[in-house]
């Protein structure tokens, strides 16, 4: 069975409060901050099973890290058209 990275974001989301959820919601600065937290929660209080655990995590911080990687790129090629 594969790893679903969803199942690990929505444990550690189910411990975080409502009112930061709802405000997360609305707001757009709320809810990234509310991933990284999110992750470290699960990290935090998630019961490990053989080390599945820390595969989540390696996986989600992995996705992460291509996202920023493909934004990073985004940006460049936007600012060197910019200058053209």
């Amino acid at each position: 069975m594969g790893l679903e990275l969803s199942e690990a974001m929505y444990a550690g989301l189910s411990k975080i409060d409502t009112p930061r959820l709802k405000e997360a919601a609305k707001n757009t600065e709320a809810f990234n901050e509310l991933f990284p937290d999110a992750v470290k929660t699960f990290q935090s209080t998630a019961t490990d099973t053989n080390g599945l655990k820390d595969q989540f995590v390696s996986a989600i911080n992995a996705k992460v890290a291509e996202r920023d990687d493909k934004d990073i790129e985004k940006k460049k090629k936007t600012f060197q058209m910019k200058l053209k």
